[in-house]
């Protein structure tokens, strides 16, 4: 089957019609994550918030690996060879079985015993500890909770694009677009850019 050709700016104008419509605004998607995060701090092994922060940044930072080679592996199909939308959720729990498989060796070499370059910046803080690395390890934290929520629906949208349209142009070169898209968009929900700066994510013309 021939596939139509489609520009990847076509493919995130479409994810980000998608965002706006399933996810809250900004504001209220912090306000979320502030009620999630306070949960957890008040909870009575509060003592143990640090590391359960620690194994789910290192978590989240593999699955976002993992996905992202996903991503990739949906892109350079050929015709008739992309992912399947019913394939979609088996293969992103495999992907999640297999982070969690390995979260408590991650955890120990990225955190613990400091064999893995992995997070250098915050296992250098966590001697000190106290609020400022608690801090850190929140921003790190919402971070990439919000990047794996927004890769998995990028995922979803463009397997559903893929059944009908090629994506053109150099897989290098779209994947470093969808990598900076993804970023501005993290970044907008999370109140680190300005509306202009994030507003980009919706530019172009969109699949209906």
């Amino acid at each position: 089957m021939e596939l139509m050709p489609a520009t990847i700016e076509e493919v995130l104008a479409t994810f980000s019609s998608h965002i706006s419509k399933n996810y809250p605004s900004p504001e209220g998607f912090r306000r979320n994550f502030d009620l999630l995060l306070k949960g957890k701090r008040e909870r009575p092994d509060a003592a143990a918030y640090p590391v359960s922060l620690e194994k789910n940044i290192v978590f989240l930072n593999d699955l976002v690996a993992e996905a992202e080679a996903f991503v990739e592996r949906i892109l350079a199909a050929g015709p008739g060879g992309g992912t399947k939308e019913e394939d979609i959720l088996p293969a992103l729990d495999a992907i999640e079985k297999k982070a969690h498989e390995a979260n408590a060796r991650r955890h120990r070499e990225a955190f613990v015993d400091g064999s893995a370059a992995d997070f250098r910046e915050l296992r250098e803080g966590r001697a000190g500890g106290g609020k400022p690395y608690l801090d850190k390890l929140e921003f790190n934290y919402r971070y990439l909770m919000t990047l794996r929520i927004f890769l998995f629906e990028f995922i979803s949208v463009l397997a559903a694009i893929r059944a009908s349209y090629s994506i053109t142009g150099g897989t290098a070169e779209i994947l470093a677009k969808i990598r900076t898209h993804l970023e501005l968009t993290v970044h907008y929900y999370l109140g680190n850019v300005a509306v202009g700066e994030g507003g980009g994510a919706s530019r172009g013309e969109s699949f209906s």
